[in-house]
């Protein structure tokens, strides 16, 4: 089943789940289909009375159909109508498989992340987002570049080496924790590179990470109501 067959499925006046993410936190409403046009792969929804509309700007968005996905790209989000574009049929998307909610800490409330492996030590560095079992920083390419070369780049290894992390959350004293690197992601055309690891606590300073997780996906979902 492709795209065009999904679309010809979709009936005008019915309500479908649509989904996207705001600052990390999934964002999942009902809205009512307006039109559907085939050749241009558009979708019209009914956006009036949406207290969300902010959070689908930038972000893909996904159609829910039954157990299938459509992803989409944001054609137009003007006053009380968003229009997407229909690109592909998907698979459930990450936001939806992911085991935990994932946020982005606030600009003003910054979390630090300190590590050293061997004598390259990185200190304080913004974490980019951040859930219960993992956590993502933000490090220019000349920084990975020294740290994989101490990992041994050319090795299997390198993406799976314990690094001890100290991560400061607002309102909390410094939390402890064994970092697993996972993933290394290019950012900005090959300038920063976004490194992920999963974290692995102590009962306490997990309780102190899942409290701040909540508070702050709590802040971003009334932040978003009020835009």
């Amino acid at each position: 089943m492709n795209v065009f067959d999904l679309l010809r499925d979709i009936n005008i006046g019915h309500s479908y789940e649509i989904i996207t993410t705001w600052h990390g936190v999934p964002v999942r409403i009902k809205l009512k289909v307006k039109w559907v046009s085939l050749q241009d792969r558009f979708v019209s929804f009914d956006f009036s009375g949406c207290k969300f509309k902010r959070a689908f700007a930038e972000e893909k968005v996904y159609i829910k159909l039954g157990e299938i996905y459509i992803e989409c790209d944001i054609f137009s989000n003007i006053r009380d109508e968003l229009v997407l574009v229909a690109n592909s049929v998907s698979s459930p998307p990450p936001i939806i498989m992911r085991e935990f909610v994932r946020v982005e800490p606030a600009e003003n409330k910054p979390v630090f992340v300190s590590f050293c492996i061997e004598n390259e030590c990185i200190s304080s560095v913004k974490a980019v987002d951040i859930s219960e079992r993992g956590i993502g920083v933000l490090l220019p390419k000349q920084e990975v570049e020294k740290l994989l070369s101490i990992l041994g780049a050319d090795s299997k290894e390198a993406y799976h080496n314990r690094i001890s992390l100290i991560i400061e959350i607002p309102g909390e004293n410094p939390i402890e924790a064994i970092g697993e690197l996972k993933n290394i992601i290019s950012k900005e055309e090959g300038v920063y590179f976004r490194l992920g690891f999963r974290l692995d606590l102590k009962p306490s300073d997990l309780k102190k990470l899942r409290n701040y997780i909540i508070n702050r996906q709590r802040e971003i979902l009334d932040k978003l109501r009020t835009l």
